[in-house]
C-alpha cells in the first residue's frame, strides 16, 4: 500500500509516497525535546521506525531552545549511518510564542519529512516519489500612484501658561516644513515663529514685555551624475535675544 503525506514549505506542498518495500529505518531521539513521537509515527508510517539505534539507516536528534521572542528553536539533525553514513544535514524551525501544539508539530512534521527525502535517493525514487506544487495565490502588488508627488509636509506647534498672583508667562511656538526628494532632485525648506510673553505687576501696575523670534530656510540640490551634485540654501532669520533684526544669507 501507498501512503500520502505532504510536505508544506513554504507557499509549496510536496507530496510524496514511498513504496514501503524500500523503507528506511528511523531512530527518533527526542530525550532533550518534545518532537511529538506518537504523531510522527503516525504520520510517516510509511518509514520503520526502530528502537535500536544501531539498526537504524538514519538518525534523527531533535533539540530545542528558548528565543529571544518567547518563542522555541528547534534543531534536527539528521546522521546517515551505513551506507549512508557519507550524509549528513541539520535544519532549524522556529516556531513562535503564541504557537499551539498542532502547528508545532505539523511544523517538525514538515522539516523531518523534508530532512529524510536525501535519503531516498537511490531507491528508485523517481517511480515511487510523485511531487505537485500549489498554485501560489498571492498577487503582485500594483503600487499606488502618490498623489502628492513625492511632497512631504509637517506642521507642528506648542504653547505654555504659568503664572502667580502678581506675575504671569505665555509661551508660544510653531513651525512649518516640507520638501520633495527624487533621484534628480531634493527640496526642503524649513520656517518658524517663537514668541514669549512676560506679565509682572508692581504696585498695581502691570508691565508687558515680549520678545520674538522667527525665520526660515531652504535648500535646493540638482543631481548631474551618479555622484556629484550642486545646490544651495537661503537662510534668514529675526531674534531679539541676539540683538538681530534680521540676517539673510545665501550659498
Amino acid at each position: 500500500m501507498k501512503i500520502l503525506f505532504s510536505i508544506v514549505f513554504f507557499c509549496t506542498t510536496t507530496f510524496i509516497s514511498y513504496s514501503q518495500n524500500n523503507s528506511l529505518n528511523v531512530f527518533l531521539n527526542c530525550q532533550i525535546a518534545k518532537c511529538y513521537n506518537d504523531y510522527l509515527r503516525t504520520e510517516l508510517s510509511h518509514f520503520n521506525f526502530v528502537r535500536d539505534q544501531a539498526s537504524a539507516d538514519v538518525i534523527i536528534m531533535v533539540t530545542s531552545i528558548n528565543n529571544a521572542s518567547g518563542g522555541r528553536n528547534f534543531q534536527l539533525f539528521f546522521n546517515g549511518v551505513n551506507k549512508y553514513s557519507s550524509q549528513s544535514d541539520t535544519l532549524n524551525v522556529s516556531v513562535k510564542q503564541d504557537a499551539t501544539d498542532d502547528i508545532i508539530r505539523k511544523n517538525l512534521l514538515n522539516a523531518i519529512s523534508l530532512g529524510l527525502l536525501k535519503y531516498m535517493d537511490d531507491s528508485n525514487i523517481a517511480e515511487t516519489v510523485r511531487v505537485s506544487f500549489s498554485k501560489s495565490t498571492t498577487k503582485a502588488k500594483t503600487p499606488k500612484p502618490d498623489k502628492w508627488k513625492n511632497w512631504i509636509f509637517g506642521l507642528g506647534g506648542n504653547g505654555r501658561l504659568t503664572g502667580e498672583s502678581n506675575r504671569k508667562n505665555i509661551a508660544i511656538d510653531g513651525n512649518f516644513r516640507g520638501g520633495k526628494t527624487t533621484e534628480k532632485s531634493k527640496f526642503s525648506f524649513y520656517s518658524y515663529y517663537a514668541q514669549r510673553t512676560n506679565s509682572v505687576t508692581v504696585d498695581s501696575v502691570m508691565s508687558t514685555v515680549k520678545v520674538n523670534d522667527y525665520g526660515f530656510n531652504s535648500l535646493f540640490v540638482k543631481s548631474f551624475t551618479n555622484h556629484w551634485s550642486i545646490g544651495g540654501f537661503v537662510k534668514g532669520f529675526h531674534s531679539v535675544y541676539q540683538n538681530i533684526l534680521f540676517s539673510k544669507s545665501i550659498a
